[in-house]
Parts: structure tokens; C-alpha cells; sequence
């Protein structure tokens, strides 16, 4: 296993993204590999910087786990994980929210590391700490 440290890469989470994040208990060591994987490429590309990566459960894997819906700046190394929901929840976004996703990627395309700590600061946006990622 090759450790790789991302201090470059910030990641952050809506409020909505970190109220399931936290329901659903998942566990620390899952969501750094999802980060990895992210970065890596493996993921599912849904268009104007946004990714579908699976994340697993507590005491399960990526098929009883969860979705996040994940914007990656790679210029600049910017996650924001967006939304989260069970597998058991929705299979695949509708056509309405792929729609949706491209105007919050304008959004989210204006935002420079200033504004994004500014938003961290008024508590629209979490930010998860950089951690040391372990990468199989």
C-alpha cells in the first residue's frame, strides 16, 4: 500500500452532504479511499466537474453503501463533496438534476480559495482536514 500525503487537494462538504455524511456513520478509513479513488479517476464522470463515486458502509462495502455526488476542480485541487444518499435510495440521478448540477458548477467554478474559506467561515461549507491518504 503506497502512502501519499494531498496537501494541494482541499476538500470540502455541503451542509447537506455532512448531515447524511455524519447519519451515516462512514467510516474514516472508506471515505479517504473514496478520496483516492477520486483523484485517481475512479469514478463515474457525470459532466461539468461533477462525479458519482460510491463510498461504503460501516460494516459494508460499496454495494450496501452510499452515492456522493462529487465537484473536482483538478486546476487547483478542489472537492466538494455535495450530496450523499443510500444505494437503496435512488438509483441514478434524473435528467432535472444533471440540469442542476451544471448551474451549481458555474457556482461553484467562481469560487477562489478565499471564497471558499469565507463560506467555511460563515458555515455554508465543512471542510473535511487534509489527511494522509492510503492508496492500495
Amino acid at each position: 500500500m503506497e502512502t501519499i500525503s494531498t496537501p494541494e487537494t482541499e476538500v470540502y462538504f455541503t451542509c447537506q452532504f455532512n448531515d447524511k455524511f455524519e447519519a451515516a456513520r462512514i467510516p474514516e478509513k472508506k471515505f479517504n479511499k473514496a478520496i483516492t479513488e477520486i483523484l485517481g479517476g475512479l469514478c463515474d464522470f457525470l459532466g461539468h466537474k461533477f462525479h458519482k463515486k460510491r463510498i461504503g458502509s460501516t460494516g459494508g462495502g460499496k454495494r450496501g453503501g452510499f452515492r456522493g455526488i462529487v465537484y473536482y476542480r483538478r486546476v487547483d485541487g478542489v472537492l466538494i463533496f455535495t450530496f450523499l444518499y443510500g444505494k437503496n435510495e435512488k438509483e441514478t440521478l434524473t435528467s432535472k438534476e444533471e440540469n442542476e448540477l451544471a448551474l451549481v458548477s458555474e457556482q461553484f467554478d467562481k469560487l477562489t480559495k478565499q471564497k471558499l474559506d469565507i463560506l467555511v467561515g460563515q458555515n455554508k461549507l465543512i471542510k473535511y482536514h487534509n489527511r494522509t491518504i492510503k492508496r492500495d
